[in-house]
């Protein structure tokens, strides 16, 4: 249910909340025939990557009338590996016992995994946009019988970064997509692990990474020319890589500053910043985004190569970023099929900003899904909410954090919300039971 676009939901209406969809990929599914970039004749079955791929969750499936889409499937199984990575993370999968399953557990610290790391990250961060009086008031008193090491101070000036970074973002996100700063928007996602990171550092290590390709390149050098600066700055000189296996799911990957710091990252992380570094040598880029493996194009017409930043900057021919993507997913080479008009229509197929801020942020609510860590759940549901102001699915996932950490006044008033605008959704019913055990609905509506 976490990140999981609801099956009776359109998937146009979806697409056209944000630009296009919203949709990290899975860690992996299985095919025996995937094309992605346009449809079958006779597909009768379209699965769209603009939605149905949500990092960390099991994709969702729309039959729709007329194949549409990134991703179309002739014959095809998609799945979820068997890995530790439980992607349907629901948290009301059943509404306690009451709606006949196993119930959810108490949102207390001994049936949950997660603790605190201190007062301030049990406090709503964002729901009013700025830390007013009574958040403070709320902070102090919280913190008043905590055992932290931290200064009261300390805490409330920790808490205020991460307000003021949230409301930076929401400004962005009022903007029209041209005008919206990736890697600045990158930055402030960063700021809800690392509050105090210094902004205008991470911009001149960017800049002087552009300054040594500079230094590689002729007078008017081509495309390709770049592209080897490229890599030989960020992976021979500077020992950029990409994550491990072990390292995958690190939300610390998913932090710009730190993947600057580390020198590693996941595909997305890692191509925001090579992306970066082009645009700064007059390379023209576009991101693509492929199902599990986000990877770029130059932004050049005829120059038909796909570029994968966690692979070193490896430049491949289009069936060979589809066999990669195939060999990721547990399938055969050949297996998955990738439109050539992805690279002949370049901006048709770009991700959008929005769509790529989505990816990077449900790549991180995945992470913590996985962990149980709420208070971080909640924050990074805060930067969906913003990102895509329509969401239902986001706002019916802070109801349920909310919940969970206790909260049920608040979460009672979202998930309200939420059974009122999505009234046939197929959750709403449980939605509703749960309104009813934390005494703050109303019948569920017919089924």
């Amino acid at each position: 249910m976490l990140g999981h676009v609801s099956a009776s939901q359109s998937c146009a209406a979806h697409h056209q909340r944000i630009s296009h969809g919203a949709s990290a990929s899975p860690p992996g599914f299985t095919s025996s025939r995937v094309r992605i970039g346009s449809s079958f004749n006779n597909s009768k079955t379209s699965v769209c990557t603009r939605c149905a791929f949500s990092a960390g969750y099991t994709p969702a499936r729309h039959r729709l009338s007329q194949p549409q889409g990134a991703i179309k499937r002739k014959s095809a199984t998609l799945q979820q590996p068997q890995r530790q990575w439980r992607n349907r993370c629901h948290l009301i999968a059943r509404c306690g016992d009451d709606a006949g399953g196993a119930g959810v557990p108490d949102p207390t610290p001994e049936n949950s995994s997660w603790q605190p790391e201190s007062a301030d990250d049990r406090a709503d961060e964002s729901s009013g946009g700025a830390a007013d009086a009574a958040a403070f008031r709320a902070a102090a008193e919280a913190m008043s019988g905590s055992n932290s090491s931290e200064t009261l101070e300390h805490q409330l000036s920790r808490r205020t970064s991460r307000l003021q970074a949230l409301e930076r973002y929401r400004e962005h996100m009022d903007r029209e997509d041209s005008d919206i700063d990736l890697l600045e928007c990158a930055m402030l996602i960063a700021k809800h692990a690392h509050p105090f990171f210094d902004e205008a550092g991470c911009l001149q290590q960017i800049e002087e990474l552009a300054q040594d390709v500079h230094k590689l390149l002729p007078v008017n050098p081509n495309a390709l020319r770049i592209i080897k600066a490229i890599n030989e700055v960020l992976y021979d000189r500077h020992g950029y890589r990409g994550a491990t296996a072990e390292q995958y799911y690190d939300p610390d990957n998913s932090c710009i500053n730190m993947v600057l710091d580390n020198h590693a990252g996941i595909p997305i992380s890692l191509g925001l910043l090579w992306w970066q570094v082009a645009e700064r040598c007059s390379l023209p880029i576009v991101g693509l985004n492929l199902p599990g493996h986000f990877m770029l194009t130059p932004a050049i017409p005829n120059m038909e190569v796909v570029i994968d930043p966690h692979n070193g900057g490896e430049v491949m021919f289009l069936q060979e970023a589809a066999d990669r993507i195939a060999a990721l997913h547990g399938a055969e080479p050949g297996d998955v099929v990738l439109d050539p008009k992805m690279l002949r229509k370049k901006t048709e197929f770009a991700i959008s900003p929005r769509l790529f801020l989505t990816r990077w942020l449900r790549n991180l609510k995945g992470i913590y899904v996985n962990r149980r860590d709420f208070p971080s759940i909640l924050t990074v549901v805060h930067y969906l909410r913003a990102t895509d102001r329509g969401s239902t699915d986001e706002l019916r996932d802070e109801g349920l954090i909310l919940y969970k950490m206790g909260r049920n006044v608040e979460a009672a008033e979202l998930l309200r919300m939420y059974v009122r605008m999505e009234p046939r959704a197929p959750d709403a019913p449980m939605v509703a039971k749960l309104l009813q055990k934390i005494g703050g609905g109303s019948p569920p509506p017919p089924s």
